[in-house]
């Protein structure tokens, strides 16, 4: 996991990154690397992937409006928790991705905010293990769009692949036991995050992809795409 730390002043960078430090150590959460940039520019020279990003609002040039902006135009899932002094800009901050706001001068606060991101993610690169063609190969739980029994297999959609894992469903579904999925079906479980529109007969899905839904299920299907919703928020 990566943790990217955004801001024009280096010695507070450098403060939030001995206090997140000792935050992960009490939590015993290892194999989490800290860069830090100086600017929203140098930001996006990155090579690397960042899985949360700790950002400033106010910077010279690219402010972390525009940064948050550009992330949400490029669809990444980088989750932002902005640190700012400037709480008058806010209100402008809210988005997709954005997970928190933390005050400079109260930057300790940071804690009840990054933990819960930190377990997110490291809840999204959890996976399946399936073989492919030539090899071993993850399939991780957000990309997938749906799963389908198939006998003693079952087959897993993402977004233009499949791949068959023996496995039972009633297994799999024990296995996965994450509050985005939900079986709609004895032989379907979907990813709520893929809902385009539920009727009474069936979900579609991202790419019109057609689910049928067991009889009674739809209101309970509704109600789980609702708490969905507001987690996401």
């Amino acid at each position: 996991m990566i943790i990217t730390i955004c801001d024009d002043d280096a010695i507070f960078a450098e403060r939030v990154k001995e206090l997140c430090e000792n935050i992960l150590l009490k939590e015993d959460k290892k194999q989490i690397e800290f860069i830090y940039v100086s600017s929203g520019e140098e930001f996006f020279q990155l090579d690397q992937h960042t899985d949360i990003l700790l950002l400033d609002i106010e910077m010279k040039d690219l402010s972390g409006i525009d940064v948050k902006e550009r992330l949400k135009i490029c669809n990444c899932d980088t989750k932002i928790i902005f640190m700012t002094s400037h709480t008058e800009r806010m209100r402008e901050a809210f988005g997709k991705y954005v997970y928190g706001f933390v005050e400079k001068d109260n930057y300790k606060e940071l804690e009840k905010i990054i933990l819960p991101v930190i377990r997110e993610v490291e809840e999204e690169k959890v996976g399946f293990i399936v073989d492919d063609i030539k090899e071993k190969k993850q399939i991780k739980l957000k990309d997938i769009y749906y799963i389908k029994a198939a006998g003693n297999y079952i087959d897993i959609f993402t977004d233009n692949e499949h791949y068959l894992k023996r496995q039972k469903m009633n297994d799999c579904e024990m296995e996965i036991n994450k509050r985005d999925f939900c079986r709609v079906h004895k032989s379907y479980i979907i990813n709520l995050k893929y809902i385009k529109t539920v009727n009474q007969k069936e979900i579609i899905l991202n790419g019109n992809i057609k689910i049928p839904i067991a009889r009674g299920k739809c209101n309970l299907i509704k109600s789980a795409y609702m708490e969905y919703l507001k987690r996401k928020l």
